[in-house]
């Protein structure tokens, strides 16, 4: 993924570059507002494919941290749930 997020970012960069390329045609009336939509969806496109890959990364890395023996376990979090659970359900004490 690493690989192909170099390759997407470039992709998005040069899609970007041609997107603010062909709105600068259209303003001079050089290019359709077709041409310009395209552009435009081509670019969302590439920066859509880069998040794509990020989260396909960040997903790997989470699944790698699991297979390692990494995660959360009851036994950890259970002492600072009871906590949490009774300091909130257990009524405070009176004294008269």
């Amino acid at each position: 993924t690493a690989r192909r997020s170099t390759d997407a970012r470039r992709a998005a960069e040069d899609y970007r570059r041609s997107f603010i390329a062909t709105q600068e045609r259209w303003r001079a009336g050089l290019a359709s507002l077709v041409e310009l939509e395209d552009a435009r969806r081509t670019a969302l496109a590439s920066d859509t494919a880069v998040v794509a890959l990020e989260q396909e990364r960040m997903a790997a890395w989470v699944a790698l941290y699991r297979a390692a023996g990494g995660g959360w376990t009851p036994e950890v979090d259970a002492p600072a749930a009871q906590t949490s659970t009774q300091a909130t359900t257990t009524p405070p004490s009176s004294s008269h």
